[in-house]
């Protein structure tokens, strides 16, 4: 243990001249972090700390609204993980979604006095920052050398790991306590910590990081554990290490006491569902190593973004660059191979394998099964995404080139040169208003026009709805004046059962039309006793897919005529004229008059839906067929362009009308199969689909059914199962009578 401890002190006692700078908590470097997350991120926010805020797409918007809650359930006394301000009446479990209560707590007095999305934005600009100086610390405590530790705490603080999730997932950058445990248990290794001390201190820790991210606690859990059991199993004194795990067991005991509330509340509704395809979708590939995306400086080179990998630009955070790759092979590869550096050369090998996932991918392509495939079929580890373990990578990559950079034996220059080119090429975009986005509320909400139309906790729903628009950051804003029947928390789920049973839903997510829209939508508003309907169209509120952007972004566009069109016909059965308002349209629900629709069981409504949707489906193929058209050709929007589908079944952010055009739109399935086939599919209930195919079983050449999972854009049509029917122009013909029946049948109105 002692030569272990000689290794992780450095290669030597520091000299009088750098004494000072190697000890205390060095606030020059945290202000220096500061400063460099300010002018990275934050240029555009002086003098608009309250009207932009950091982030891209819809993620970051929920987070404003988790600070404005916190904040709004503590002062009225409410059980805070009982969320009944969005997914109203039936709300939400908030212990289910990534709520950051530590930074709620610190932030609130800012909150108060300056608003939800300045407490977001002061919050983001500190992730780095503090991440970079607790790494600091650590790189400093390892390497015994100043420079070469704030290159480390660079690495880590400023990763592009960081800087995907600083876009959007303020959570998963909340990682500042993961080197302060590392420090720590450094600490009591080298016998500067009591036993007590270490258990008491990394409680703590244990506690901080849970109500930062339990996420991210977990996979600490699981990266430390690993750690542990790697330095066991290369010899370093097994006995010390033994004894740390009393402690530990302490540590762990003690946080899951503290937080046993929260634990309850987070599986007290049974297991955590997440789509089983998550964990491949959501993993590295060994090209993401070396090739930039847009956060990063060099992103935005033609060869870079045509190579770029990666599900999101949110999840898209594991490239390294040239220079640390090559620090990292010259470090393992060195003549100083010692226990250490054996050590950290594999912990980084597998946490690097690790993020890879279950498969090995190329360009977005599953090739063979990687280590990572066993977690998928364990419990808690199959929620884990491979891809969000990068931050434990430039962990161990800050501590080696803090090593690397501080090694005498290699002259100055070149460690200096090395320095320079790594964090070169790890630099951020430079474009200042790439890494912030405007707040688009309307003045209906932002100048206070809503206190004269709504009543204070009324029920209203808002389009675009859910994570298509920023309803929750205009709900925030409004300090939860009002309770919405929609909203965004978490995309697992996407949506409380008691509104994904209404067909409704994927609609309003669409903004496209159904079987019997008016009527549906009735019963849905009835249910939620909806008071009020807005819809956000003067201007641009939609956020959509950026074409042709690999990882793939969002970016907000204005609704299009045929968005608007599917929004008039939706509200045309509610018998009111809009008010146009603040730039929105404001529909007063005529709730009385809706009471006959309340006690229609929305399993009536799925079968309905499906039932129409199948027929009309069958009916668009035999006729599509018996016009000789090519059946390679066929897919949803082509059929209601030739009019063999109703207007704006096919519609919306999730659809694009450029090539190649998918076969599943808007909850229909309906293309070419095999043999000059076609499938013909629609999701549902799975009551709804099993009657469908037992109805059309029988005349199809193939029956496939489907579990709920990535199936659609449209996170809510992903809850629902799938049915696909292999038709031929024979089968098509015997089921046009069961088709016509159905159409004839269910054409009566809902409420007589």
């Amino acid at each position: 243990m002692e030569e272990r401890s000689r290794q992780v002190a450095g290669p030597g006692p520091a000299s009088h001249a750098t004494r000072g700078r190697l000890a205390g908590l060095a606030p020059e470097a945290l202000l220096l972090y500061l400063v460099l997350s300010l002018i990275f991120f934050g240029r555009t926010l002086v003098g608009h700390l309250s009207d932009r805020y950091i982030g891209a797409g819809h993620d970051p918007g929920v987070f404003p609204f988790y600070l404005e809650w916190w904040r709004y359930a503590l002062a009225n006394h409410l059980n805070p993980f009982n969320l009944n301000v969005v997914w109203a009446p039936s709300g939400f479990n908030l212990a289910i979604t990534t709520n950051v209560p530590l930074a709620a707590f610190a932030l609130m007095p800012i909150e108060i006095w300056f608003g939800p999305l300045a407490a977001y934005n002061i919050a983001t600009l500190l992730c780095p920052a503090l991440a970079a100086w607790t790494a600091f610390l650590m790189c400093r405590r390892i390497a015994n050398e100043y420079w070469p530790a704030l290159a480390g705490g660079y690495i880590f603080g400023f990763s592009p790991y960081m800087l995907g999730r600083i876009l959007g997932h303020l959570s998963l950058a909340m990682v500042f306590l993961l080197p302060v445990a590392v420090l720590l248990t450094l600490r009591w290794t080298d016998r500067e910590l009591s036993n007590r001390r270490y258990a008491v201190l990394m409680s703590l820790v244990m506690i901080g990081q849970f109500l930062s991210s339990p996420e991210v606690l977990a996979t600490a859990s699981l990266f430390g554990g690993g750690a542990i059991l790697l330095a066991y199993l290369l010899h370093f004194n097994r006995a010390r290490l033994l004894r740390m795990l009393p402690p530990l067991g302490i540590a762990f005991a003690a946080t899951v006491i503290a937080m046993s509330p929260y634990i309850y509340r987070l599986f007290g509704d049974g297991p955590i569902q997440q789509a089983a395809r998550w964990t491949t979708i959501v993993s590295a590939s060994p090209i993401e190593l070396l090739i930039p995306t847009a956060t990063n400086v060099f992103g935005h080179w033609k060869v870079a973004a045509s190579l770029a990998s990666g599900f999101d630009i949110w999840e898209a955070g594991d490239y390294i660059g040239v220079p640390l790759i090559l620090m990292m092979w010259s470090f393992a590869r060195g003549k100083a191979r010692g226990g250490r550096t054996r050590y950290l050369t594999i912990l980084f090998a597998c946490t690097c394998l690790a993020t890879l996932g279950p498969y090995l991918r190329m360009f977005d392509r599953a090739l063979v099964p990687l280590p990572w495939w066993i977690a998928t079929h364990l419990p808690i580890l199959d929620l884990m995404l491979p891809a969000r373990l990068a931050v434990y990578m430039f962990m161990v990559l800050a501590i080696v080139a803090s090593i690397a950079l501080g090694d005498s034996s290699v002259p100055r220059a070149t460690r200096i040169l090395a320095g320079l080119l790594i964090v070169l090429f790890l630099l951020p975009n430079c474009s200042a208003v790439f890494w912030t986005i405007a707040n688009d509320a309307p003045e209906f909400f932002s100048g206070g026009g809503y206190k004269h139309y709504l009543e204070p906790g009324e029920n209203v729903v808002i389009l675009p709805y859910g994570l298509t628009g920023n309803s929750e950051v205009w709900q925030a804003d409004a300090r939860m004046y009002f309770r919405m029947a929609g909203g965004y928390t978490s995309v697992l789920p996407p949506a409380p059962k008691a509104f994904t049973q209404y067909p409704i839903l994927a609609s309003l997510y669409n903004l496209a039309t159904l079987p019997d829209a008016d009527e549906q939508l009735k019963a849905f508003l009835a249910d939620k006793q909806v008071g009020a309907i807005v819809v956000a169209d003067n201007g641009e509120h939609l956020w959509q897919a950026v074409p042709q952007a690999h990882p793939m972004t969002l970016g907000r566009v204005a609704l299009t005529a045929g968005d608007r069109a599917a929004i008039a016909v939706l509200m045309s059965g509610l018998g009111v004229a809009p008010i146009n308002v603040g730039g929105v349209r404001l529909y007063q629900v005529p709730l009385e008059s809706l009471k006959p629709y309340a006690a229609i069981d929305p399993a009536r409504l799925q079968e309905r839906a499906a039932q129409i949707r199948m027929a009309t489906l069958m009916t668009a193929a035999r006729r599509y067929l018996k016009r000789g058209l090519d059946p390679a050709a066929l897919n949803p929007l082509k059929a209601q362009g030739l009019g063999l589908l109703p207007p704006l079944w096919v519609n919306g952010p999730y659809v694009d009308e450029r090539p190649p055009i998918w076969t599943t739109q808007n909850g229909l399935i309906l293309g070419p199969s095999a043999n000059g086939n076609v499938d013909v599919g629609v999701f549902g209930s799975h009551d709804a689909l099993t009657h469908l195919a037992a109805q059309y079983g029988p005349l199809a050449v193939k029956v496939v059914t489907l579990p709920p999972d990535l199936h659609s854009a449209n996170q809510v049509e992903s809850t629902e199962w799938v049915l696909i029917l292999q038709m031929s122009p024979a089968g098509l013909a015997r089921a046009a009578p069961i088709a016509a029946t159905t159409l004839a049948a269910d054409s009566a109105p809902l409420v007589h």
